[in-house]
This record gives structure tokens, sequence and C-alpha cells, in this order.
């Protein structure tokens, strides 16, 4: 059984609510023996508190969208395996690697923990913006030597923060 593409769902983060529609089913094509559900709430995943706020207050979700349901479990479960996931845009697959980073991150530790590359600098921005947003609450940091938002470091510069 093949999945069908992710649609976007742009109504998981409307102020006004979740608009009504039909809830598709989601299965994995893993190995037997998959260990892996998808998650109904954020709530399931054991993310820490700081992070739920993050998702909740400051992103503004309500809960998981299709790609998040299906693919979070397996990025935030060990045994972590490598993930090739496939939705269209606005669906919320830049949430499964932040949240997959930051959820790994010590911010006791003023090191690089987690990189993200990027094709072109508007993804490093956009990506930059929406790690600062999730990790607001967690004392995690995050930087960028190629943004435009004034949070750039020079590469001869020691990086210290987390992300």
């Amino acid at each position: 059984q093949v999945q069908e593409i992710d649609e976007p769902d742009l109504a998981l983060r409307l102020a006004e609510g979740l608009r009504e529609r039909p809830e598709a089913a989601i299965t994995t094509q893993a190995a037997e023996g998959n260990i892996y559900t998808s998650a109904a709430s954020f709530e399931e995943l054991n993310l820490s508190p700081e992070l739920l706020k993050g998702l909740y207050v400051e992103m503004k979700f309500e809960r998981p969208s299709r790609i998040q349901a299906s693919t979070l479990p397996m990025i935030l479960t060990p045994p972590h395996r490598d993930l090739i996931a496939q939705a269209h845009n606005g669906s919320g697959k830049t949430t499964c690697f932040v949240l997959s980073m930051l959820s790994r991150v010590d911010p006791n530790l003023n090191e690089p923990q987690a990189l993200c590359t990027c094709p072109t600098r508007e993804l490093v921005v956009q990506n930059l913006g929406v790690v600062m947003r999730m990790a607001k609450f967690t004392g995690i940091r995050a930087t960028s030597t190629a943004s435009d938002t004034g949070n750039t470091k020079s590469r001869r510069q020691r990086i210290t923060e987390q992300v």
C-alpha cells in the first residue's frame, strides 16, 4: 500500500480554530515488527514542557499535522533511523526536523549539538526563525553564518549556540 502525499493543512494553525475535514488513516511503510504508531497529540511524543509550550504558545499549533503524526514518533523514538518523507508545502515538515534537533539538545552545554544545512539563504533564514520560535522557552540558542537577521557569526568566531 502506497501512502498518499500529505496535503497542506493550514487549518491546524488558524487562530479561529480547526476546520472540519475527514481524517485519513496514517500508515507507515516500515519493516516487519514496526514499533512506531502515529501520534494524535504532541503530548504523546514525550517532549519537554518547554518544547510543548513553544509548539502551542509560540507556534500556535493545536495538534500534529498528518506528516508530523506519522513521522515524529519515528524521529523521536529510539532506535533513531534515517527517514525520507514527502509532503506538500505548509504541511509541517520543518516542525518535524526542528523538533528532532531541539529534543536532543542540552541547553546547558554551550557548544554546537545540532546542525541544519540548507540549499538557499532563504531557507536558512526561514528555518532559523522556526528554530528560534520553537525553542523560545527552552534556553536553547541558535545562530547562522548565512542569515541576514542580524543574528550572524563570522566564520572565525567560536560558535557557542547549540543549534
